[in-house]
């Protein structure tokens, strides 16, 4: 299902925070949180 391994562990790779809560993100910019970094964070 499209998931990759991360070397010759048993855990997978995860996307970038930006990737992963990409819905989280818009929704903070839709509510005045424009500060992307910040928002990735949690500050």
């Amino acid at each position: 299902m499209g998931l990759e391994k991360d070397g010759d562990n048993n855990t997978f790779a995860q996307p970038p925070p930006e990737e992963r809560f990409r819905n989280q993100l818009e929704q903070l910019t839709s509510m005045g949180f424009t500060n992307r970094e910040a928002n990735i964070e949690g500050k």
